[in-house]
């Protein structure tokens, strides 16, 4: 996480927090409704759409890390527009990631912070990407596989254990399986 010329113990606390996987929470997708609702207000009138709840948050009886995972799709990742977009939301809590931080050239991302931690991901990716297919792919085949939900549950503990201090190794460390169930 650390890189040259950044100083660690300034970045805020959500930026650096460890991996945390919780048991699962009913509440989730009532979280997600409702934090879709406020996105869908905050950004009336700029193209934003398709807002869908991704991730293990969105797939009841999943362990997961209690933060909400969004996807919607913007037409564009013009400046303008995403300036637009990270005014609209910056009073509500929402940090955008630059693009060169976040290393997924394929994305815009967003955080909303509450309580100092991470509540809410919103990644805005263009119509017809493929990581969006596969992310919702993903999310229905754990919906409709009771084995599936337990192989990758096992598979998070595990991970969260080997990898409690570095989010993104936590992250890179789960693709195979992933992939391997897209297959």
């Amino acid at each position: 996480m650390s890189s040259p010329g950044y100083n660690i113990d300034t970045y805020p606390k959500w930026v650096t927090e460890t991996v945390l996987i919780a048991a699962p929470d009913p509440a989730w997708p009532g979280k997600a409704a409702r934090e879709i609702g406020d996105l869908s207000r905050l950004l009336a009138g700029i193209p934003v759409q398709a807002f869908e709840h991704i991730g293990s948050t969105s797939v009841p009886g999943v362990p997961a890390k209690p933060i909400i995972d969004i996807v919607a799709e913007v037409p564009d990742f013009d400046n303008p527009t995403m300036e637009t977009i990270a005014q609209r939301l910056r009073p509500a809590g929402w940090h955008f990631t630059p693009p060169g931080l976040d290393a997924r050239p394929y994305r815009r991302f967003f955080i909303k912070v509450v309580d100092d931690a991470r509540a809410v991901h919103l990644q805005l990716l263009l119509p017809g990407s493929p990581q969006r297919t596969d992310q919702v792919r993903f999310r229905n085949l754990l919906r409709t596989s009771a084995q599936l939900r337990a192989d990758y549950a096992a598979l998070k503990r595990q991970l969260a254990a080997q990898h409690t201090q570095d989010r993104e190794a936590y992250t890179h460390a789960k693709t195979s399986f992933v992939k391997n169930a897209l297959s």
